[in-house]
């Protein structure tokens, strides 16, 4: 009978992940790159609280970028966001 080979997925804690995050907005490359460090916060918090399935295209360019219905248009980078 052969041996049935377990694998264990090792998750990272919650603290361990946000203190990896503030390290990374914190360093050079993004001290100056507020939008950049803006998406990233957005995207780890909200696949954190294990509600990465919700990131989508509009709720980026709403949360992070500040685009909306509010907003005729919003340039984020080289996407222009009409609403």
């Amino acid at each position: 009978m052969k041996s049935i080979e377990t694998r264990m997925i090792l998750t990272p804690d919650q603290d361990e992940v946000r203190s990896a995050l503030e390290r990374v907005i914190g360093s050079s490359s993004f001290t100056r790159a507020e939008r950049l460090s803006r998406f990233l916060r957005f995207v780890t918090e909200r696949t954190l609280e294990g509600r990465g399935d919700e990131l989508k295209e509009y709720l980026l360019g709403v949360e992070v970028f500040g685009c909306g219905f509010w907003r005729k248009q919003c340039t984020a980078g080289s996407r222009t966001w009409f609403t």
